[in-house]
Protein backbone atom coordinates (compact mmCIF):
# COMPACT_ATOMS: atom_id res chain seq x y z
CA UNK A 1 0.00 0.00 0.00
CA UNK A 2 2.77 2.88 0.64
CA UNK A 3 4.48 1.83 -2.56
CA UNK A 4 0.74 3.03 -4.39
CA UNK A 5 0.30 5.72 -2.17
CA UNK A 6 3.94 7.15 -2.69
CA UNK A 7 4.65 9.88 -5.01
CA UNK A 8 7.66 8.58 -7.14
CA UNK A 9 8.24 11.68 -8.96
CA UNK A 10 8.51 13.74 -5.68
CA UNK A 11 12.04 12.85 -4.89
CA UNK A 12 14.44 10.10 -4.42
CA UNK A 13 13.64 6.56 -2.31
CA UNK A 14 15.61 8.79 0.59
CA UNK A 15 12.80 11.13 0.85
CA UNK A 16 10.29 8.65 2.25
CA UNK A 17 10.49 5.75 5.08
CA UNK A 18 7.82 3.21 6.17
CA UNK A 19 7.94 2.57 10.08
CA UNK A 20 5.06 -0.09 11.53
CA UNK A 21 4.60 -0.39 15.30
CA UNK A 22 4.17 -3.60 16.86
CA UNK A 23 4.13 -5.25 20.49
CA UNK A 24 6.13 -8.55 20.95
CA UNK A 25 6.26 -11.36 22.83
CA UNK A 26 8.54 -14.21 23.80
CA UNK A 27 10.30 -13.52 26.86
CA UNK A 28 12.17 -9.65 27.23
CA UNK A 29 11.82 -6.01 27.81
CA UNK A 30 11.85 -3.15 25.65
CA UNK A 31 12.02 -2.13 21.90
CA UNK A 32 13.67 -3.76 18.70
CA UNK A 33 14.09 -2.52 15.27
CA UNK A 34 13.48 -6.02 12.55
CA UNK A 35 15.35 -6.27 9.93
CA UNK A 36 13.72 -8.67 7.49
CA UNK A 37 15.53 -11.38 4.66
CA UNK A 38 15.43 -9.35 1.96
CA UNK A 39 16.04 -5.59 3.53
CA UNK A 40 15.11 -2.55 1.87
CA UNK A 41 18.77 -0.34 1.13
CA UNK A 42 19.11 1.32 4.30
CA UNK A 43 17.18 -1.00 6.80
CA UNK A 44 19.31 -2.38 8.82
CA UNK A 45 20.43 1.57 10.09
CA UNK A 46 16.85 2.60 10.08
CA UNK A 47 16.42 -0.19 12.66
CA UNK A 48 19.40 -0.09 14.82
CA UNK A 49 19.19 3.97 15.56
CA UNK A 50 14.87 3.31 16.23
CA UNK A 51 15.26 0.36 18.16
CA UNK A 52 18.38 2.63 19.95
CA UNK A 53 16.49 5.55 20.28
CA UNK A 54 12.99 4.10 21.40
CA UNK A 55 15.15 2.59 24.48
CA UNK A 56 17.10 5.47 25.36
CA UNK A 57 14.57 7.77 25.07
CA UNK A 58 12.64 5.86 26.99
CA UNK A 59 15.31 5.26 29.68
CA UNK A 60 15.97 9.42 30.07
CA UNK A 61 12.10 9.81 31.09
CA UNK A 62 12.60 7.58 33.83
CA UNK A 63 10.40 6.76 36.58
CA UNK A 64 8.48 8.87 37.76
CA UNK A 65 6.77 10.05 35.67
CA UNK A 66 6.58 6.69 34.10
CA UNK A 67 4.73 4.06 35.86
CA UNK A 68 8.14 1.27 35.62
CA UNK A 69 11.19 2.18 34.43
CA UNK A 70 12.01 1.21 30.92
CA UNK A 71 14.06 -1.50 30.22
CA UNK A 72 17.96 -1.98 30.13
CA UNK A 73 18.31 -3.45 26.75
CA UNK A 74 21.37 -2.98 24.86
CA UNK A 75 20.52 -5.04 21.76
CA UNK A 76 18.61 -2.93 19.96
CA UNK A 77 17.93 -5.02 16.44
CA UNK A 78 16.40 -8.38 15.66
CA UNK A 79 16.86 -10.26 11.96
CA UNK A 80 14.41 -12.57 10.59
CA UNK A 81 11.85 -13.06 8.18
CA UNK A 82 9.24 -10.85 7.89
CA UNK A 83 7.14 -10.02 4.67
CA UNK A 84 5.59 -6.37 5.55
CA UNK A 85 9.05 -4.68 5.42
CA UNK A 86 10.19 -6.93 2.46
CA UNK A 87 12.08 -4.91 0.17
CA UNK A 88 10.03 -5.92 -3.04
CA UNK A 89 6.84 -5.04 -1.23
CA UNK A 90 8.17 -1.76 -1.24
CA UNK A 91 9.47 -1.65 -5.01
CA UNK A 92 12.50 -0.30 -3.41
CA UNK A 93 10.97 2.90 -3.28
CA UNK A 94 11.72 3.53 0.51
CA UNK A 95 13.10 1.68 3.57
CA UNK A 96 11.25 0.62 5.95
CA UNK A 97 11.23 -1.15 9.21
CA UNK A 98 9.01 -2.07 12.62
CA UNK A 99 9.89 -1.18 16.01
CA UNK A 100 8.62 -4.01 18.43
CA UNK A 101 7.59 -1.40 20.95
CA UNK A 102 7.54 -3.63 24.26
CA UNK A 103 6.56 -7.20 25.35
CA UNK A 104 2.95 -7.15 25.82
CA UNK A 105 3.71 -10.64 28.08
CA UNK A 106 5.90 -8.59 30.30
CA UNK A 107 3.70 -7.01 33.09
CA UNK A 108 5.47 -3.57 33.02
CA UNK A 109 6.09 -3.48 29.39
CA UNK A 110 2.41 -4.17 28.89
CA UNK A 111 1.27 -1.80 31.91
CA UNK A 112 3.52 1.13 29.92
CA UNK A 113 1.99 0.12 26.85
CA UNK A 114 -1.27 1.51 28.15
CA UNK A 115 0.36 4.58 29.84
CA UNK A 116 -0.60 7.90 27.67
CA UNK A 117 3.06 8.92 28.58
CA UNK A 118 4.78 6.43 27.51
CA UNK A 119 3.12 6.12 24.51
CA UNK A 120 3.90 9.78 23.85
CA UNK A 121 7.41 9.32 24.28
CA UNK A 122 7.51 6.15 22.51
CA UNK A 123 6.13 7.93 19.60
CA UNK A 124 8.74 11.00 19.69
CA UNK A 125 11.41 8.76 20.09
CA UNK A 126 10.93 7.66 17.09
CA UNK A 127 10.34 10.63 15.30
CA UNK A 128 14.00 11.08 17.02
CA UNK A 129 14.87 8.32 15.16
CA UNK A 130 13.26 9.60 11.70
CA UNK A 131 15.37 12.42 12.13
CA UNK A 132 18.44 10.96 12.34
CA UNK A 133 17.95 8.23 9.63
CA UNK A 134 17.11 10.77 7.05
CA UNK A 135 20.03 13.10 8.33
CA UNK A 136 22.62 10.72 7.02
CA UNK A 137 20.97 9.01 3.92
CA UNK A 138 18.65 12.27 2.64
CA UNK A 139 20.76 13.03 -0.49
CA UNK A 140 18.41 15.82 -1.66
CA UNK A 141 17.55 18.10 1.42
CA UNK A 142 18.38 16.16 4.82
CA UNK A 143 16.58 17.54 7.59
CA UNK A 144 18.98 18.92 10.78
CA UNK A 145 19.43 16.98 13.82
CA UNK A 146 16.61 19.30 15.35
CA UNK A 147 14.14 17.88 17.70
CA UNK A 148 10.96 19.34 18.90
CA UNK A 149 10.70 20.81 22.32
CA UNK A 150 8.48 19.53 25.24
CA UNK A 151 5.34 20.40 26.45
CA UNK A 152 5.26 23.67 28.68
CA UNK A 153 3.74 23.18 32.11
CA UNK A 154 1.74 24.81 34.82
CA UNK A 155 -0.23 26.30 31.81
CA UNK A 156 -2.93 28.99 33.26
CA UNK A 157 -4.69 32.00 32.36
CA UNK A 158 -6.40 34.72 34.84
CA UNK A 159 -8.46 37.55 33.91
CA UNK A 160 -8.18 40.74 35.10
CA UNK A 161 -11.70 42.33 35.50
CA UNK A 162 -10.01 46.39 36.54
CA UNK A 163 -8.92 46.32 32.64
CA UNK A 164 -10.05 43.94 30.31
CA UNK A 165 -6.99 42.17 29.44
CA UNK A 166 -6.16 38.41 30.01
CA UNK A 167 -2.50 37.31 31.16
CA UNK A 168 -1.71 33.50 29.86
CA UNK A 169 1.27 32.13 31.25
CA UNK A 170 3.45 29.26 31.54
CA UNK A 171 6.50 27.30 33.00
CA UNK A 172 9.43 26.35 30.24
CA UNK A 173 9.49 22.50 29.24
CA UNK A 174 12.26 20.19 30.82
CA UNK A 175 14.36 19.00 27.71
CA UNK A 176 14.38 15.21 27.26
CA UNK A 177 15.71 12.80 24.83
CA UNK A 178 17.53 15.55 23.05
CA UNK A 179 14.58 17.61 22.67
CA UNK A 180 15.35 21.68 22.02
CA UNK A 181 14.40 24.52 24.25
CA UNK A 182 11.92 26.48 22.50
CA UNK A 183 12.48 29.66 21.12
CA UNK A 184 9.18 31.46 21.00
CA UNK A 185 5.48 30.56 21.99
CA UNK A 186 2.34 31.41 19.45
CA UNK A 187 -1.00 32.48 20.95
CA UNK A 188 -4.30 31.62 19.36
CA UNK A 189 -7.96 32.78 20.58
CA UNK A 190 -11.71 31.72 19.99
CA UNK A 191 -14.47 32.77 21.74
CA UNK A 192 -15.81 29.08 20.36
CA UNK A 193 -13.39 26.68 20.49
CA UNK A 194 -13.94 26.48 16.84
CA UNK A 195 -12.27 29.08 14.86
CA UNK A 196 -8.68 30.13 15.95
CA UNK A 197 -6.68 32.91 14.79
CA UNK A 198 -5.15 36.06 14.41
CA UNK A 199 -1.99 34.62 16.06
CA UNK A 200 0.44 36.36 18.60
CA UNK A 201 4.34 35.61 18.82
CA UNK A 202 5.05 36.41 22.17
CA UNK A 203 8.35 35.57 21.28
CA UNK A 204 10.77 33.77 24.44
CA UNK A 205 9.09 34.53 27.29
CA UNK A 206 6.25 32.78 29.75
CA UNK A 207 3.77 34.79 29.70
CA UNK A 208 1.31 37.26 27.76
CA UNK A 209 -1.06 39.28 28.25
CA UNK A 210 -3.79 40.23 25.52
CA UNK A 211 -5.18 43.35 26.03
CA UNK A 212 -8.74 45.11 25.29
CA UNK A 213 -11.02 41.97 25.54
CA UNK A 214 -14.94 42.78 25.93
CA UNK A 215 -16.37 41.90 29.36
CA UNK A 216 -18.72 38.20 29.83
CA UNK A 217 -17.12 36.66 27.13
CA UNK A 218 -15.37 33.25 26.86
CA UNK A 219 -12.25 32.88 25.35
CA UNK A 220 -10.14 29.47 24.72
CA UNK A 221 -6.55 30.41 24.35
CA UNK A 222 -3.91 27.53 22.45
CA UNK A 223 -0.63 27.84 22.19
CA UNK A 224 2.19 26.29 20.07
CA UNK A 225 5.86 26.38 20.92
CA UNK A 226 8.54 26.78 18.64
CA UNK A 227 12.73 27.13 17.36
CA UNK A 228 14.36 28.07 14.32
CA UNK A 229 13.99 24.30 13.45
CA UNK A 230 11.19 23.50 13.88
CA UNK A 231 8.67 26.85 13.29
CA UNK A 232 5.91 26.05 14.77
CA UNK A 233 5.41 22.93 16.07
CA UNK A 234 1.88 21.19 15.30
CA UNK A 235 0.42 20.32 18.81
CA UNK A 236 -1.14 22.93 20.76
CA UNK A 237 -2.01 23.29 24.50
CA UNK A 238 -5.48 25.25 25.79
CA UNK A 239 -6.87 26.84 28.53
CA UNK A 240 -10.01 29.09 29.03
CA UNK A 241 -11.08 31.93 30.78
CA UNK A 242 -14.01 34.37 30.81
CA UNK A 243 -13.20 38.43 30.70
CA UNK A 244 -15.93 39.51 33.83
CA UNK A 245 -17.36 42.65 34.22
CA UNK A 246 -15.32 45.72 35.37
CA UNK A 247 -16.56 45.30 39.13
CA UNK A 248 -15.91 41.42 39.31
CA UNK A 249 -12.72 39.56 39.41
CA UNK A 250 -12.12 36.79 36.76
CA UNK A 251 -10.41 32.93 37.81
CA UNK A 252 -8.81 30.64 35.55
CA UNK A 253 -9.92 27.30 35.15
Amino acid sequence: MCAEMNREAGGDPQDRIHISFHSNAGGGRGAIGLITGTPTPNQALLAQLAGREVNEDLRAYGSPPLEFPWSTRTTYTYTGGYGEITRTYFNSEMDATIIEVAFHDDASDAALMRDPKARSAIGKAALHAVIKFLNQVDTNGPPPLAYLPEPPTNVRAIALSTNGHITVSWAVPVSLGGSQSPTNYVIYRSTNGYGFGNPISAGNVTSHTITNLPANTDFISGFRRSTPAANPCRRKWWVAVRRPPAARRGSWW
